[in-house]
């Protein structure tokens, strides 16, 4: 037997077709659907109930989880992001008013693969080594000396 069809929001064009907006202030919404098939693509499993109108996705190693819950008031939190990184346990909740775009680079982070090096952007030595930060070390330099004629 087949099943009957159903008319929904997902069927139109715009739905299906992403914009990146700039401002992201004029970016409206979005579309759901840009986090939870970008997520379910890089693995993480649904454990969502079929009869219940919220989407609960968890990654492989169950540390991150995102619940999309619309609420009827639309100040409540609509999206709940959780994690446990490094022994810190931490989360972050956003309104129905917040971006996609917003969303979706966080979520973007958590399925990006953790690098395996502290990347060096020039040949001195970073802050972090030093103490000081480059300023301060500019502050500490002796002054220049024009050159003798």
């Amino acid at each position: 037997m087949a099943l009957p069809y159903i008319a929904t929001r997902a069927d139109e064009p715009l739905n299906i077709i992403w914009h990146e907006t700039h401002p992201r202030h004029l970016a409206g919404r979005g579309d759901p659907r840009r986090i939870t098939q970008t997520l379910r693509a890089a693995g993480w499993k649904s454990h969502s109930a079929p009869d219940y109108p919220h989407v609960v996705l968890a990654s492989p190693d169950l540390r991150h989880t995102v619940v999309l819950e619309p609420e009827a008031k639309p100040y409540q939190p609509w999206w709940r992001i959780r994690g446990d990184s490094q022994g810190h346990r931490w989360y972050t909740d956003f309104d129905a008013h917040t971006p996609v775009e917003i969303l979706a680079g966080l979520t973007d982070a958590l399925i990006a693969p953790e690098p395996t090096t502290t990347p060096r952007t020039s040949g001195r030595r970073s802050p972090q080594r030093t103490g000081r930060t480059s300023a301060m070390s500019r502050a500490m330099r002796p002054p220049r000396t024009p050159p003798a004629p």
